[in-house]
């Protein structure tokens, strides 16, 4: 038998109700039945441990703490609260077991059917919180690495971006149209290499979900076409045509730094 959370108050107390009713025919002694009604505080907890777990993976993406504690302990609960109603049916049953050996035999067999999918209910709540508790450290896991390959990313684009603007000063200084037109995609390729793999992180990634970033990235993309200047282009045709860049680059660069998770020195073009 199993049953995911939802089922396992109710599926608990019909176990319990039913066994009277399909074993009657062996006259089973009225005070072991009556002994079976003690488990109304057993199905409580679990259809507490139901409720509970069935709102796991909102109370996950809330990232409410502390995280599983509220599980675990309703699970303990449940095996506490199930663990003292088996001690007493065990009790019960050595107590008020037929004396006829032909029904001990068939008796024996249905009190351990019973009580073996009864543990099996108990069984599934804990089994429950451990694959809980795995997912929550894959995903621990998960965001670790994200991090890390975040702040990698972020580390290289730094050099680029420091790289970019250092070439760009120069260009400016010396108003070097040709070697504006001819070394600008080489320049801005590892730059633009970093932002677009940051674009679709963000985008794929809930937790590092940064709109200004991508607002940002989106205005600098379409314009990485058009850096190219004409031959007898002047220099305020230069100096606008760098303008036309430098602002953009340094605003993804800006966004871009507010997802990682480790503070940097702000940049400046």
């Amino acid at each position: 038998m199993r049953l995911m959370s939802g089922s396992w108050g109710k599926t608990y107390a019909s176990l319990i109700s039913d066994f009277p009713k399909t074993y009657a025919a062996l006259n089973i002694d009225k005070k072991f039945t009556d002994s079976l009604k003690e488990h109304k505080r057993v199905v409580e907890n679990l259809k507490k441990a139901d409720k509970l777990i069935n709102g796991f993976a909102m109370a996950r993406d809330s990232n409410k703490e502390p995280f599983l504690e509220p599980y675990t302990g309703a699970v303990a609960e449940c095996v506490s609260s199930h663990k003292t109603f088996a001690g007493k049916l065990k009790s019960n049953f050595n107590k008020y077991r037929p004396k006829v050996k032909i029904q001990q035999k068939t008796f024996d067999s249905v009190y351990k059917s019973l009580t073996d999918d009864l543990q099996a209910l108990v069984d599934q709540t804990e089994s429950q919180v451990k694959g809980m508790a795995q997912e929550i450290k894959g995903q621990e896991a998960k965001a670790e690495k994200s991090a890390k390959g975040v702040l990698a990313l972020q580390q290289k684009e730094d050099q680029h971006y420091k790289a970019f603007f250092k070439w760009m000063e120069a260009i400016e200084k010396k108003q070097d149209v040709k070697k504006w037109n001819s070394e600008f995609p080489k320049m801005m390729k590892p730059l633009n290499k970093c932002y677009g793999a940051m674009a679709v992180w963000v985008k794929g990634n809930k937790e590092l979900k940064n709109k200004d970033f991508l607002k940002e990235y989106k205005v600098l993309k379409p314009r990485l076409g058009q850096f190219k200047l004409n031959e007898n282009a002047t220099a305020e045709d230069l100096g606008e045509k760098i303008s036309f860049y430098h602002n953009p680059v340094i605003n993804c660069s800006r966004e871009l730094e507010k997802v990682d998770v480790k503070k940097k020195k702000s940049k400046s073009g």
